[in-house]
């Protein structure tokens, strides 16, 4: 498996300590810094130095990292350390407890609403079902992550996620897939010159290769990246490489060269206590004796790798991760839920505003309408109208409020709104008349001209005469 943590915020703190020869001045640091926010990020950067190599270091410095940033109240630190010690119970093979974590992690830095440590949180989850051969709930985990990285705009996270998408789509005999994502992250990490994340490329490419039987090109990025890998010290992907070189040495029937890498691998995997490596490799060792015909050789390692099989995937691990993933689907589920909701309540916030603002711009064009020579029934009926609008709108607005106040009982609902119509009715009446009284235009008498009244009492003398 890759390099999943990127360790963006303890980059600063770790990059003059990368190499494993300045570990000693990244512990005399620690030893000389007092009890800060600076001092979290270097037991981190330790933490990070370790994870690849010494598992169980890293747990340490994590953990010493972890209570730390409780005591000085920085949440971003303590999910990274969460997240780092999720790596090491990985590594080390307790998926459990690797899942359990990865999962706190998650959770603390949703609740700081912090991209940077969603993306490690759900990175480091992505990575504990990969050790666990859930490559397809992996898979979906690097999704998310690359979506995170790219929302951010973070390159080293974007090559980091599409290198793991590489890795997922390899186990799940996708190879073109396979290769389109890893040369990406590959391309990227060339562009950015860093030596571990193409390490980890070149690794995964001989693992494609190898599984698509080019062994020629597989043994070609095998040996670009085992000097690498020495360099850096990442145990956990050298263990991987040397494995695939025995791989490909059995298939060439050169069964000397097969046991030296095997070896290798074996006992790096046991120096870094590498659990999962460990088992593959000897179950390797056990069939490489067993096409020899060395029985008890080949009884030795597979007697091993069942020991080791049955600490990795016992039923009751498989069981309890089981669990955890039921219960982080719900809470995932709940979160989409409450989502959804939070995104109707503002689409109906909207449109209650938009309501509220139409409703006195509608009435002050109904003044206006009443000043003009319009129909009287026509402006009674557009006031009219406007009153209906507002009381309306007044119960649309109140009626959240009602429902959770009466914890949605129809029957306290109902008795709630008819008491507040009897209360509202006598408004509503005297409104109602009001616009009757001011804004319906009222007959008014019409004078007769005076030069027509003096043509009606003319007439009326001549017909007298």
């Amino acid at each position: 498996m890759r390099k999943y943590l990127s360790a963006v915020f303890c980059l600063i703190a770790i990059f003059s300590y990368a190499q494993k020869e300045n570990i000693d001045s990244l512990h005399q640091a620690i030893g000389e810094s007092k009890p800060d926010s600076n001092k979290v990020i270097l037991l981190l950067g330790m933490a990070h130095a370790y994870v690849y190599s010494h598992p169980d270091s890293c747990y340490y410095y994590a953990n010493e990292g972890l209570k730390l940033s409780q005591i000085i109240k920085n949440k971003s630190k303590e999910t990274f350390s969460l997240s780092l010690m999720g790596a090491s119970f990985a590594y080390i093979g307790n998926y459990p407890q690797a899942l359990n974590t990865s999962l706190k992690a998650l959770q603390l830095a949703e609740s700081i609403q912090n991209s940077t440590d969603i993306q490690e949180a759900v990175t480091s989850l992505g990575a504990v079902y990969y050790f666990q051969k859930d490559y397809e709930k992996a898979l979906g985990y690097f999704v998310q992550s690359l979506k995170i990285a790219e929302s951010i705009r973070d390159e080293d996270m974007i090559a980091n996620s599409l290198g793991n998408m590489g890795d997922c789509y390899s186990n799940l005999n996708m190879p073109d897939s396979s290769l389109y994502y890893t040369n990406l992250a590959y391309k990227k990490y060339k562009e950015r010159k860093d030596d571990g994340g193409i390490a980890n490329e070149l690794n995964s490419l001989g693992d494609i290769n190898e599984r698509l039987n080019k062994n020629l090109q597989a043994q070609m990025y095998y040996r670009l990246a085992m000097p690498l890998q020495m360099k850096l010290n990442d145990m956990s992907d050298f263990c991987q490489t040397t494995l695939g070189m025995a791989g490909i040495y059995q298939k060439q029937n050169k069964k000397d060269s097969a046991y030296f890498y095997a070896y290798r691998a074996m006992n790096a995997a046991i120096s870094s206590n590498f659990n999962l490596v460990q088992m593959q490799a000897s179950n390797f060792i056990a069939s490489l004796y067993e096409s020899e015909k060395e029985t008890d050789s080949a009884f030795k390692y597979l007697k091993m790798t069942m020991t080791l099989k049955d600490t990795l995937f016992s039923q009751e691990k498989a069981k309890s991760i089981q669990n955890m993933t039921y219960q982080e689907n719900i809470r995932q589920q709940e979160i989409a839920d409450q989502k959804k909701e939070a995104e109707d309540n503002h689409i109906r916030n909207l449109q209650l505003l938009a309501i509220g603002v139409f409703i006195p711009i509608f009435f002050i064009g109904v003044l206006l309408l009443s000043r003009t020579k319009v129909k009287s029934r026509v402006v009674e009926f557009l006031g009219i109208l406007s009153l209906l609008l507002f009381f309306e709108f007044i119960t649309d607005l109140i009626y959240p409020y009602v429902s959770q106040l009466t914890n949605e009982n129809p029957i306290w609902e109902m008795l709630f709104l008819v008491s507040l119509a009897a209360f509202l009715e006598p408004l509503n009446f005297k409104l109602e008349h009001w616009v009757k009284e001011h804004l319906v235009h009222k007959t008014v008498p019409v004078p007769i001209p005076m030069v027509v009244e003096s043509i009606s009492n003319d007439a009326e003398s001549e017909q007298e005469e």
